[in-house]
């Protein structure tokens, strides 16, 4: 799915569902509907590359390791919008998208491709973006707006609980 940086959410109307466990957790874990207080702000999907002919165009350059650990920090946190299928990166080549289905990153590993994180960003909204930001950002260079790394740093330093910080419980 594709929709461009900072634009208003559309992926699923309605409520965010959102597990209370960490995502290393493999247990059944429950769930917690979260309506939405303040508006979602799209960062990071990528996906549906083939629009209108032609590849979609990100903006590219360098993260450093401290955003690629923060978004690992967030991504094996947070549970949001889970789905029983997996999306697979469609810049790699098939025969490489489903080893994109776990992130390593310092030894650490995370599932991607079949939720989304939320990460508070400043005048009171929330930036949503697929789990496989992780992977586009190291792997494709992709190079999310400086208000979300900001954001994103912000919120790791800020809160414990990455997975509840974002929304009131």
């Amino acid at each position: 799915m594709y929709f461009e940086d900072l634009t208003a959410y559309g992926y699923r109307d309605g409520p965010d569902v959102v597990s209370l466990h960490d995502r290393t957790d493999r247990s059944s874990p429950p769930f917690l509907a979260v309506e939405p207080t303040a508006p979602r702000i799209n960062v990071g999907w990528l996906g549906g590359h083939r629009r209108f002919g032609r590849r979609t165009r990100f903006p590219t350059g360098h993260s450093s390791d401290d955003v690629i650990d923060a978004l690992i920090d967030v991504i094996a946190a947070q549970a949001v919008n889970v789905t029983r299928g997996f999306h697979r990166c469609e810049y790699c080549p098939s025969k490489r998208a489903d080893a994109q289905l776990q992130f390593v990153h310092r030894g650490r590993t995370v599932p991607l491709g079949n939720s989304e994180i939320r990460v508070p960003a400043a005048g009171a909204s929330v930036f949503a973006a697929p789990t496989l930001i992780g992977h586009y950002v190291r792997d494709h260079r992709y190079c999310p707006p400086p208000a979300f790394t900001d954001a994103l740093m912000a919120f790791r330093h800020g809160t414990a609980d990455l997975a509840r910080g974002w929304f009131a419980a």
